[in-house]
Parts: structure tokens; sequence; C-alpha cells
């Protein structure tokens, strides 16, 4: 759905994100499958070491996607001034905004008045309970 250009990487997911033509755990599974955290940013990434980002020893194939991987990190001209930046995978020109996603994927929807109705109910049931409880706290003891 979504596209990310790397800038100071705080929001993109190292492993997980579009942020190249695949996201790095489908192009390198190997690799992956060793990973301390699959869940990082690129930024915490970046500042830890090897043996912090992996468990090691790696296996041959794994170290040669590290090497694969190291070479295309340091390929990249990092531009750690701006924001990361999050497009439409369809449409690159239009930024990315989860509140967009979200009425692109749910719509606008008008909630029935059936459920505004059950909702003042429920209110109304909620703070008559909490006033009866509290007035009953002596029976307490003798319930339990």
């Amino acid at each position: 759905m979504t596209v990310c250009c790397s800038g100071n990487d705080h929001s993109i997911l190292f492993w997980a994100d579009f942020w190249v033509a695949n996201c790095l755990k489908e192009s390198l599974p190997r690799l992956y499958s060793f990973a301390k955290r699959k869940k990082c940013s690129i930024s915490q990434f970046m500042q830890s070491d090897a043996s912090s980002n992996f468990f090691l020893p790696l296996s041959p194939k794994a170290a040669q996607e590290l090497q694969t991987l190291q070479n295309f990190l340091s390929s990249i001209d990092w531009n750690t001034e701006r924001s990361d930046i999050w497009t439409y995978r369809r449409n690159p020109s239009t930024s990315f905004f989860s509140k967009k996603a979200y009425n692109l994927l749910l719509g606008n929807h008008q909630a029935s008045p059936l459920f505004e109705w059950m909702w003042k109910a429920a209110i109304l049931e909620n703070t008559s309970f909490s006033s009866c409880y509290s007035s009953k706290t002596d029976l307490a003891p003798e319930i339990f």
C-alpha cells in the first residue's frame, strides 16, 4: 500500500517496510532469520553493530547476504536532515497520511441513530450501576 523514502529513518522498519524495491526480510531471508530485532527502525539498525543486530555465528549463506546488505547500505546517500516521506505505492506523488488511508479503506459511514441511542443507554446504565455499587460497599464482605 505504501512506499517510504528514507530521511531521518525513525519511522521506517528496517526489515518489513518497502524502503527499497522489496522489503528486506523477503530479499534477504537467510539473514533475516538471524535478526535479533525483527521490528527495528533503520536508524536503530544502523546505530548497532552486527552482534547487536544478529545472532552469531551466521550461516555461510546468511554471511553472503550480510555482505550484500553492507555493500548496499554503503552505497546509499543518507539524508538525515529531512523526515521520512511516505507515499502510496500506486501514486507516489501523493503523500500518505494514516487518516486518509483509514477513510479510503473504511469510507465515511454515518452511524445509525440506533447506535447513538445504545451508547447513551450504556453510559446511563454504567452511571447508575456505579452509584448503586458505591452505596452498597458495606455488603461486599457478606457476598464473599
